[in-house]
């Protein structure tokens, strides 16, 4: 999977985007 710059990702959505990430890709909170 491609990995999102965090600040972008993150700020756009902080609450939302964690958990979305979250199941969408875990590998990056994997990694």
């Amino acid at each position: 999977m491609t990995v999102y710059p965090s600040t972008a990702c993150f700020d756009t959505g902080r609450a939302l985007t964690e958990d979305e990430l979250r199941k969408t890709a875990p590998s990056i909170f994997a990694t």
